[in-house]
């Protein structure tokens, strides 16, 4: 048994934060495998969350669209994080406005902040997708 707060509340607390934080930056991407970036001050020990969102897609057999963020200050990497960030489950189907962001896509910004995010997808395996409108939500 646990004490009422302690590190089980901070958990459950810094996951719904990040799942429910505002949006500071979108990064809109012409498809899968396209890079793009934001130009944002994050101050150290930030902490981000990652939503992927679709305005359209149909697929083909269980997938995640992959998420590969880079973290920068003056133009040099200082932070990476690659998580599965847009799950399609088993057989076949589609949907019109899904986002999803998984816990597992998150970062916190090191010591000395950044200044922009670099954002490129790609997906987990061969699976036939076809996904429009296209974006990674940068929440904090």
């Amino acid at each position: 048994m646990h004490k009422p707060g302690g590190p089980y509340l901070t958990c459950l607390l810094f996951g719904a934060l990040l799942a429910c934080g505002k949006t500071v930056a979108t990064v809109r991407l012409a498809g899968v495998g396209a890079t793009g970036e934001a130009r944002i001050a994050l101050a150290a020990g930030a902490d981000l969350g990652f939503a992927v969102h679709a305005d359209k897609y149909s697929y083909s057999g269980p997938n995640h669209v992959m998420v590969h963020a880079e973290l920068l200050r003056g133009g040099s990497v200082v932070q990476t994080m690659t998580c599965a960030g847009f799950e399609l489950e088993g057989g076949a189907g589609s949907g019109c406005g899904a986002t999803h962001q998984s816990s597992e896509c998150s970062m916190t910004v090191p010591p000395g902040g950044a200044d922009t995010v670099r954002v490129k997808t790609s997906l987990e395996n061969d699976n036939e997708l076809s996904i429009e409108g296209l974006e990674v939500r940068i929440k904090q």
